[in-house]
């Protein structure tokens, strides 16, 4: 289980206390295109533009925001999360791709069609891995996921997951990942 990056969003991510904070490290507004929402979390550590019908949701892992499009039909909706990763060493590589790896022995994923993108997310390179993924927990059947992520100059690791109910969905994630700005320490 700790091998699969879907789980990694849920066991390693966490928040530290910044305390004040200076303008420089500030995260800039993005301008959202038309119809598009720009959303912005709570303690605004984290702002980014989504397509029409997101909003934020709901999750028990302090240091992730999530958003999601309520699904058409009974399945999986369209979302994406965030993360600000305190603790990444159980990762021999950064981000964690989408794959699990050969030695995965419980709740594994396999990818389909799999690429990987040299992205631009907000001001920073990022490799983005989209892909149809099946296993896992959920039992997924090529369902549409990404995983992408990178290092801040402050050596921050940021984490982005999604999924989406259908695939062309991924590069529309991928556009609104271009407008997320992450405020980190």
């Amino acid at each position: 289980m700790k091998n699969s990056a879907f789980v990694v969003l849920v066991v390693v991510v966490g928040m530290q206390s910044w305390g004040c904070d200076s303008p420089a490290r500030r995260a800039p507004v993005a301008d959202c295109a038309a119809g598009w929402t720009r959303q912005v979390t709570a303690d605004s550590l984290v702002d980014l533009c989504t397509p029409p019908g997101f909003n934020p949701g709901t999750t028990s892992v302090g240091g992730s925001y999530v958003w999601k499009r309520p699904p058409l039909s009974p399945g999986d909706s369209d979302w994406v999360a965030v993360a600000i990763v305190a603790d990444s060493a159980d990762h021999p590589s950064w981000p964690p791709p989408l794959a699990s790896p050969p030695d995965c022995s419980a709740d594994c994923y396999t990818v389909d069609s799999g690429v990987v993108h040299a992205d631009t997310i907000g001001a920073m390179a990022a490799r983005l891995e989209t892909g149809l993924v099946s296993g896992g927990n959920e039992g997924a059947r090529r369902a549409p996921r990404f995983v992408g992520g990178w290092i801040t100059p402050q050596r921050t690791r940021i984490l982005v997951v999604g999924a989406a109910q259908l695939a062309p969905t991924l590069d529309t994630l991928r556009s609104a990942l271009r407008t997320l700005r992450v405020r980190t320490p």
